[in-house]
């Protein structure tokens, strides 16, 4: 993932909300072109492999992992829908829960991880 979970931006990478709003552009205007909309297809496709073959290789404790990869996947994706509300640059929604928390936990849970488990793993190797 792109960013910090905390809601700040890496060094050198293209902001967060940018590259959401392009995704859910390109996912809107799919609907009226058939081939963004085959590209999206297959760009989908080899983001769901890619992660469940990482989640497999990794030895995580998911049962399924295909099915743990398309609820991250799903996660990023609600992620990206906030992209022009602010959330996404720090700002909380109700109850105080930045977004990004929001996939960190999905991804969490559906790993079979301790809660914390990944954003201790992020910070030991320099990242968020």
């Amino acid at each position: 993932m792109v960013g910090g979970t905390d809601g700040t931006q890496d060094p050198g990478e293209p902001p967060v909300d940018d590259l959401s709003r392009l995704w859910l552009n390109a996912r809107h205007l799919s609907r009226f072109k058939e081939p963004l909309r085959r590209a999206l297809a297959a760009q989908e496709a080899l983001n769901r492999g890619a992660l469940a073959a990482l989640i497999e290789e990794g030895g995580l404790a998911a049962q399924d992992p295909l099915r743990a990869a398309l609820h991250i996947l799903m996660a990023v994706d609600g992620m990206g829908s906030y992209s022009n509300t602010g959330t996404g640059e720090g700002e909380p929604l109700p109850g105080g829960l930045l977004v990004g928390e929001l996939v960190v936990e999905t991804a969490e849970s559906r790993l079979g991880l301790a809660p914390g488990t990944l954003r201790e793993r992020a910070r030991a190797n320099g990242v968020g």
